[in-house]
């Protein structure tokens, strides 16, 4: 048995769930997340403050499954450019520092030629285990 995960105030997305949370060992599959403030709609701008906005998003989703960070197992991170990955090093560290904290999961990044929002920079999927 599984549950679609929604935070208070989102809406529902269109074909697809913003997490699964799974019974028994409370397994949390977490949808893929941009760079986009689900509450107002609005996409954030520049690479370094859409992975903030990711994050925050990542979070907002485990926090909704009763969850915190440090529940984070893995995390996928697509990208349409690696080198603005890159060049934005210290922003990412201090938009990580923020939601995440000192938690550091399993990860992969890697280049996509496109996403599905052709807005976006980057998105963010992955897995929680909730204790």
């Amino acid at each position: 048995m599984s549950e679609a995960i929604l935070p208070e105030g989102w809406s529902r997305p269109p074909g697809f769930s913003n997490g699964i949370l799974t019974e028994g060992h409370r397994h949390l599959a977490i949808g893929g997340q941009i760079g986009k403030d689900n509450i107002t709609g609005e996409m954030k701008q520049g690479f370094a403050d859409q992975w903030a906005q990711t994050l925050e998003n990542i979070v907002t989703v485990v926090r909704a499954a009763g969850g915190q960070p440090t529940d984070i197992t893995a995390l996928r991170i697509y990208v349409t450019r690696i080198p603005a990955y890159r060049e934005a090093g210290a922003a990412l560290a201090e938009g990580w520092k923020s939601t995440i904290g000192k938690h550091f999961p399993a990860m992969t990044l890697v280049e996509v030629t496109g996403l599905m929002e052709p807005d976006a920079y980057l998105e963010i999927d992955g897995d929680a285990v909730l204790s």
